[in-house]
C-alpha cells in the first residue's frame, strides 16, 4: 500500500499567497494601494469581502476583470471619500 501525504494551506496561507500573486499581476493596484495602505492594511483590503464590492473581496473582481473597479475605490480611500 502507498501512503501519499498531502500538504494541506490553511485559509490564511492560500489568501496570502493570492494577494501577492494578485498585486505581481495588477502593478496599478499595488502602486495605487501601497500610497493609500500599510502592507496590513492593502492584505485587508484586497482580502475582506465588502458591502462596497457587493460582498465580495477586491481580489474577486481583480480575478473577474475588474481592478479599474479596485483603482477606483483605493483613489476614493486616498482621497478621504470612500
Amino acid at each position: 500500500n502507498a501512503i501519499t501525504l498531502r500538504l494541506i494551506d490553511s485559509p490564511g496561507e492560500s489568501r496570502d499567497r493570492e494577494y501577492r500573486k494578485a498585486l505581481d499581476r495588477f502593478p496599478e493596484v499595488a502602486r495605487v494601494g501601497r500610497a493609500v495602505y500599510s502592507d496590513d492594511g492593502l492584505r485587508l483590503f484586497l482580502t475582506t469581502a465588502l458591502d462596497r464590492f457587493d460582498g465580495r473581496t477586491a481580489l474577486d473582481l481583480m480575478e473577474s476583470g475588474q481592478s479599474d473597479r479596485v483603482v477606483s475605490a483605493l483613489a476614493a480611500d486616498y482621497d478621504g471619500i470612500g
